[in-house]
């Protein structure tokens, strides 16, 4: 049996994206593809113990598990539709208790802001945490906290073909689980980090750029 890791990073990315397909492999900046660069970004992260890509078993994300080996990052191939069942299979194959789930289209996340996050997550006794649900960070800085058995309990009772989606949607949703939304303040709650078109592909690379600061970039 693996060893449990405590909080991990689930990055959920595939190359068949229905608004911009491939936009995972798409430079971030010259030779560094974005799902690359969120790695590295995700890695700065303090309280996270690892990182988990979750794909799916299409031939066509055969290149985001190359990245995945050559970065010797680990990672899960499950359903594309089915991405609540993806998620739990991936968790319940690392022996993951908690996950931290970000997606791919947002490179440009804040360690520090995933830090806070999973901080506030740990000072409360609830099952699920994001900073998502009243859009209190900007679009990009998504960030999503869950126990496994949370998880586990969704993707046995969730039938709704939205929550076998939205892989958390059930949990927030059902009235089962204590779920929290953290929103202290209302940042910057206009500005866009997420990556869904080519012109947003070419102001990330703007904001990539190795001068700028690692933090959020507004």
């Amino acid at each position: 049996m693996m060893k449990s890791k405590k909080i991990v990073a689930s990055i959920e990315a595939r190359m068949t994206s229905s608004r911009l397909p491939g936009k995972v492999l798409m430079d971030a900046v010259k030779g560094v593809s974005m799902l690359e660069f969120m790695i590295n970004r995700v890695k700065k992260s303090k309280l996270i113990d690892n990182i988990v890509v979750a794909t799916t078993i299409n031939d066509t994300d055969q290149p985001i598990i190359d990245l995945c080996i050559k970065l010797k990052i680990d990672y899960y191939r499950g359903s594309e539709d089915d991405v609540l069942k993806r998620y739990y299979l991936a968790a319940k194959f690392y022996n993951l208790d908690t996950v931290v789930r970000l997606t791919a289209d947002c490179p440009l996340i804040d360690p520090d802001l995933v830090d806070f996050i999973i901080s506030k997550f740990n000072s409360t006794n609830c099952d699920y945490m994001s900073n998502v649900l009243n859009n209190a960070y900007p679009d990009g800085m998504d960030i999503e906290i869950f126990k496994f058995s949370a998880l586990e309990i969704a993707e046995k009772e969730a039938t709704c073909s939205l929550d076998r989606e939205h892989v958390t949607r059930y949990i927030y949703n059902s009235k089962k689980f204590a779920c929290k939304n953290y929103s202290e303040e209302l940042v910057n709650c206009n500005f866009k980090f997420s990556v869904d078109t080519l012109k947003t592909v070419d102001r990330l690379k703007t904001q990539a750029e190795p001068s700028k600061d690692p933090g959020i970039l507004c």
